[in-house]
């Protein structure tokens, strides 16, 4: 039997990295770095379909075989990629950017979406995910597949998912979904903007849906980059990885997201992002300081 929302921890794993071209690891590092995650509470996994070109599922789904039941497993569908088997599959990755490349089509059918799934299910390993969520969608590519829904729908009635919803930053592709079945979770990026209520996480947060924020450190290189900024970073963070941890204090304790997504392969860096977190009791007014140089308030 699958967990409820509640069990979604406050960090999570997103794993588009994990298994790209060139730059994925290895099983042994796979199960090291969750097992890390796993000891500090960091149960949340991220995945989907495409990235990887399913490799990242194949390699979530063997590392923690044996814990599936301590893991919150969200997968996603919807971006078109190649699924070759077994000698075959080194060709996937290739053959995903030439379909990029050909602008090939995003697919939200009730065909496509149970037919993905199935296959994700096979590749994690298991029976069931967590979350199941539509892959980036734009509001014309859910009108075009105006059947979706009940793709969801089925989905959760088989108890293939325990949870449906969406992942998305497009606010018209959120109203649409939301307007045609109950949404359990978003998926989004964390806003840095002054008025937050037009995107789709202040939608979600109007309409009681728990977000998982997925691009919370976006404006890293960015904050990095101003002079202004570096200065206020040099005067309170020890090193980079305090504004990182500052970020993700911020999404969770005042942004109130329920989960803040961590990118990385690497148990140390994950230990001291989940540690900084924890620890980082004077975040907003650090954050005040930092954020006044590019126009967002956080409260006392």
């Amino acid at each position: 039997m699958g967990k409820n929302l509640k069990t979604i921890s406050p960090l999570g794993i997103g794993t588009s990295q994990l298994a790209s071209w060139g730059r994925g690891i290895t099983l042994v590092e796979a199960k090291r770095l969750f097992d890390t995650a796993l000891d500090y509470n960091a149960t949340t996994i991220d995945t989907a379909d495409t990235y990887g070109s399913g490799d990242s599922e194949r390699i979530v789904g063997k590392a923690i075989a044996n814990k599936r039941a301590d893991f919150y497993i969200i997968t996603k569908a919807g971006f078109p990629h190649l699924d070759l088997p077994g000698l075959l599959s080194p060709f996937n990755q290739i053959g995903k950017k030439i379909m990029q490349k050909a602008a090939f089509k995003q697919c939200y059918s009730k065909k496509y979406l149970i037919t993905s799934l199935e296959k994700s299910l096979k590749r994690l390993n298991t029976d069931y995910v967590d979350a199941f969520l539509l892959h980036e969608p734009l509001g014309a590519a859910l009108k075009e597949f105006d059947d979706f829904y009940e793709a969801l729908e089925l989905i959760k009635k088989k108890g293939m998912a325990n949870h449906v919803g969406i992942s998305t930053n497009d606010a018209a592709a959120y109203h649409i979904a939301s307007g045609k079945i109950t949404l359990d979770l978003v998926e989004t990026g964390m806003p840095y903007i002054p008025d937050e209520k037009e995107t789709v996480f202040g939608h979600a947060k109007k309409d009681c849906i728990p977000v998982v924020l997925n691009e919370v450190l976006k404006p890293y290189k960015s904050l990095l980059a101003n002079d202004s900024i570096m200065a206020v970073l040099k005067k309170h963070a020890k090193s980079d990885e305090d504004l990182l941890s500052i970020l993700l204090a911020y999404a969770i304790n005042e942004k109130k997201g329920q989960c803040a997504l961590i990118g990385t392969r690497n148990p140390k860096h994950l230990i001291q992002n989940i540690e900084g977190f924890h620890n980082n009791a004077h975040f907003i007014a650090i954050f005040n300081e930092i954020s006044s140089q590019f126009s967002v308030k956080v409260r006392n």
